[in-house]
């Protein structure tokens, strides 16, 4: 911008760097996933829910990732929770298949 002696000058353009909304509730909610891992069934609320929370801070970030500081703790967060995911589904199945071939052999074992 010119003034009128022939100066000039520049706008100071002050931007402020935002959190991501989220972002503790997806810790809190990965750590309580981590922890209640070991009481079965309860860890896969808590790992899907931090699992959707970061996504939608994720598609937040991504309209304006200039304005947002802390998008390396919900990958962080996101990583963490697919991890239990995986765990879980991993129990899940061999407690399952466990379950079936103990059972149902022990009844085919009694059948015949």
């Amino acid at each position: 911008m010119r003034l009128s002696r022939g100066v000039s000058y520049q706008k100071n353009i002050i931007t402020v760097e935002r959190k991501l909304p989220y972002g503790k509730l997806v810790y809190v909610s990965v750590l309580l996933s981590c922890i209640l891992f070991l009481v079965g069934g309860t860890a896969i609320i808590f790992a899907m829910a931090s699992f959707f929370l970061a996504r939608r801070s994720e598609k937040i970030y991504r309209q304006d990732p200039t304005t947002y500081s802390n998008f390396s703790k919900i990958k962080k967060g996101k990583i963490i929770s697919i991890i239990g995911i995986v765990l879980y589904a991993n129990y899940f199945v061999c407690y399952n298949l466990d379950f079936i071939y103990y059972r149902l052999g022990h009844l085919v074992r009694t059948v015949c």
